[in-house]
């Protein structure tokens, strides 16, 4: 029987290849952790600025940012303008993360039947659109100057 021995130059390749591999699923992994802690932030500055009379929504500017910031940030000024809050939560489930360089997607069932539009003395606003089913979204972000941002989020279906 013929032993085959790994010469020193073909061993070092092959622990500098198993290292690289190694080091990649680190960064997957730790660039997934940035863009999932970044996300959740969002949505917490989110519940905040809608929930919250005295949080100013440009708070949201650093979480979010292009026309969907601008969207929002109207919207809670709107909202206000009216007297308008949001109680309740928003839920998250079935999150999944992809992510590759400066740019990353979230897919996330969001829940906001637990979440209403009131008036000032809690009283639920009339007309209101109440989603009795939990929305698939993807969410993309992108890492501006070593910063994860949300952009536009796209409704995809129900989950």
């Amino acid at each position: 029987m013929k032993k085959r021995i790994l010469s020193a130059g073909a061993l070092v390749v092959v622990v500098v290849t198993l290292g690289i591999v190694g080091f990649q699923q680190y960064q997957d992994w730790s660039m997934k952790n940035a863009v999932h802690e970044r996300y959740f932030q969002y949505w917490h500055a989110y519940e905040s600025v809608f929930s919250n009379s005295s949080t100013d929504p440009n708070i949201l500017e650093n979480y979010a940012r292009g026309n969907y910031l601008r969207k929002v940030i109207s919207g809670a000024k709107e909202s206000r303008k009216n007297n308008n809050l949001s109680l309740g939560n928003i839920g998250h489930s079935d999150v999944h993360i992809t992510a590759l360089g400066d740019y990353a997607t979230v897919q996330d069932c969001i829940n906001f039947k637990d979440w209403r539009l009131t008036d000032l003395a809690g009283k639920p606003v009339e007309g209101q659109l109440i989603h009795s089913q939990a929305q698939l979204y993807e969410v993309p972000l992108n890492r501006i100057d070593g910063q994860w941002y949300v952009m536009q989020p796209n409704e995809i279906g129900t989950c």
